[in-house]
């Protein structure tokens, strides 16, 4: 009668054996069809080819209270507004022969701080992002911070952390790295 208790045993391990195979043979399947993306990664003052024909250089990172950026970009503001700012500031080359709408092209990229998990879209600050054929423009993108996507608790810890603007994830990360940002 002994053996007749041990079974139930057994043919859990059993089970667990099985389907612990299937889970390390399928996470190796995964890993070989998908694997990590090569990385090209940028500094402040480099210029990336994001595209044909369209580069991009940034110049500078940095974040603004709501009273800063009332003062330094947008007098409009309303006062008491809660959201505070990330800006990125870029110089924008045109080599096509073609009038390119960077404002389709911000939309395409967006932000994101590491390891805090921090990512969100930009809008450009100025109405005018065509860049005619041959131009260099600058352009600087705006990113809202709420307190719901940064506790003001945590900003100076989370600032500190590295800051990638994202042009591409796979399978080339190509990404303009940026050692924290400056307040």
């Amino acid at each position: 009668m002994r053996h007749i208790r041990k079974h139930p045993v057994i043919i859990g391990l059993i089970v667990f054996l099985v389907l612990s195979v299937l889970f390390i043979a399928g996470y190796i399947d995964v890993n070989i069809r998908f694997p990590q993306p090569k990385e090209e990664l940028y500094e402040e003052g480099q210029w990336v080819d994001v595209s044909d024909g369209l580069k991009i250089m940034s110049t500078g990172i940095e974040y603004c209270t709501p009273d800063e950026y009332r003062a330094k970009y947008d007098s409009s503001l309303k006062e008491g507004s809660k959201l505070c700012y990330i800006l990125v500031h870029l110089k924008v080359k045109n080599n096509t022969n073609d009038v390119i709408d960077f404002f389709i092209n911000t939309m395409k990229y967006n932000l994101v701080i590491y390891p805090s998990g921090y990512e969100n879209q930009a809008m450009p600050l100025d109405d005018n992002t065509l860049v005619k054929s041959g131009e260099v423009k600058d352009i600087t993108l705006v990113y809202n911070v709420s307190e719901s996507l940064i506790w003001s608790s945590r900003r100076d810890k989370v600032f500190k952390e590295d800051v990638y603007l994202c042009f591409k994830a796979y399978p080339v990360r190509q990404a303009i790295v940026f050692r924290g940002i400056d307040r």
